[in-house]
């Protein structure tokens, strides 16, 4: 009975915190610091009662997913649908970029999201395994769970940025900061 009446809590006090901050952004005042202080006060407090009531473990976890989820309904509230040229939009796609089309625009976008994504995600991915103060199991696992998430990231960064040399530059700093740590490291 009393963790459901923390869950409650936590909900509300996520659209709370969430209806000062909102406040504090759009209404700039001399009060503004006591409403951002406020909310992060009250998220605060309660994510400490939780702990108190659920576990050190278990309170915590629920208020990171609860505190959100009740700023998520009050932003969710004012949601609005705006119609395009007198008709509903379709999509929420964005709009492709208005580019010219060139064949060595296109072979470079694909040097830079394959081979130069999957060094960047392969450099990042065995970064973390070396650094990430773990057990060795949990360390590989990781790193090898990593490694697609980034990739992925990279190919989708370097196919539609509409200036290819920022993610390819991007990507290459990556590479040598994280072949850097891994040598700091070492295997």
């Amino acid at each position: 009975m009393i963790e459901s009446l923390v869950i409650a809590a936590l909900a509300v006090t996520g659209i709370g915190a969430a209806i000062l901050l909102r406040r504090a952004w759009r209404r700039p005042s001399a009060a503004r610091p006591a409403f951002i202080i406020g909310a992060w006060i009250a998220i605060g407090v309660l994510v400490a009662v939780a702990a108190g009531v659920m576990g050190s473990a278990r309170g915590p976890a629920f208020a990171m997913a609860l505190v959100p989820l009740g700023a998520l309904a009050l932003v969710a509230t004012g949601v609005k649908r705006r119609e395009a040229n007198g008709r509903v939009a379709k999509s929420r796609a964005l709009e492709p970029s208005l580019r010219g089309s060139k064949v060595w625009r296109g072979f470079m976008r694909t040097l830079v999201a394959a081979p130069l994504g999957c060094v960047v995600s392969l450099t990042l991915g065995i970064a973390w395994t070396v650094w990430f103060p773990a057990d060795p199991q949990t360390r590989i696992v990781l790193g090898g769970v990593w490694v697609p998430v980034l990739w992925a990231g990279a190919m989708a960064w370097a196919l539609t940025d509409d200036r290819i040399l920022r993610p390819a530059l991007s990507m290459i700093a990556l590479t040598l900061a994280g072949g850097a740590l891994i040598a700091i490291e070492g295997f």
